[in-house]
């Protein structure tokens, strides 16, 4: 079973960065909130950080 998750919009809190230097791309993300489409009490938040070479 599948289970999706949305963005609530974190009450203004959510953070993206995109940075690009010598190449390297970085995309890191701090206090995103997601909730189950289904139940919208099920939620939890995320950071992450990506480093594409």
């Amino acid at each position: 079973m599948l289970t999706f998750y949305s963005s609530t919009g974190g009450k203004g809190n959510e953070t993206v960065t995109v940075t690009v230097k010598d190449g390297i791309v970085t995309v890191s993300g701090a206090g995103i909130e997601l909730a189950n489409q289904k139940n919208k009490d099920d939620k939890s938040a995320l950071t992450f950080n990506i480093t594409i070479l």
